[in-house]
């Protein structure tokens, strides 16, 4: 199930833009259906499966929306500097990503206790998501219809792992400087 979850965190910051990916597609089929040259009810049922799709992504992002409202800052900052890709716009000194600068100044971590809180919120969010409904067998049955979702998915469960420590140790550096 923790793959289930990085899979989902790691593509999080883009389910907004999917989501509109899906309805301008959706749009384009629908428009320019006069030119289908196949059984009009095909198209129909392409078009509905197509719609719940989208409705499924806008409600995992709604659903993962309601589960960051409950995080702590700190929890937040935490899944943002490993999944959200902020590591980078934190670190730099004029832009100020999200007042993350700020609140990674304001947390001392030791790269120890860094780490385990890592962790530790981690598994709260695999029970959150457990929580709302989303297990491994639902995830691989609905979720992995996504291409993305399934690229990520494989990439995480095969032996080639993303290393993060790099990026995370340069984090915990600044925050300790």
């Amino acid at each position: 199930m923790e793959n289930c979850v990085k899979a989902i965190l790691y593509t999080y910051p883009k389910l907004k833009m999917l989501e509109e990916a899906y309805s301008q597609h959706i749009e384009n089929k629908a428009v320019l259906s006069y030119r289908y040259r196949g059984d009009p009810c095909e198209l129909v049922e392409y078009i509905a499966e197509e719609i719940l799709k989208k409705q499924k992504l806008a409600g995992l992002k709604r659903e993962l929306d309601c589960l960051f409202d409950k995080l702590s800052e700190e929890e937040y900052l935490l899944l943002s500097i490993r999944y959200f890709g902020k590591i980078s716009r934190a670190k730099n000194e004029n832009v100020k990503a999200d007042g993350a600068k700020e609140l990674i100044e304001k947390y001392h971590w030791s790269e120890r206790s860094y780490y385990r809180k890592q962790a530790r919120v981690l598994k709260k969010m695999i029970a959150e998501i457990n929580r709302i409904g989303i297990t491994k067998e639902v995830f691989e049955k609905e979720y992995l219809q996504f291409e993305f979702l399934k690229m990520v998915y494989r990439f995480l469960n095969s032996k080639k792992k993303i290393i993060n420590a790099p990026k995370e140790r340069a984090v915990m550096n600044m925050m300790n400087a």
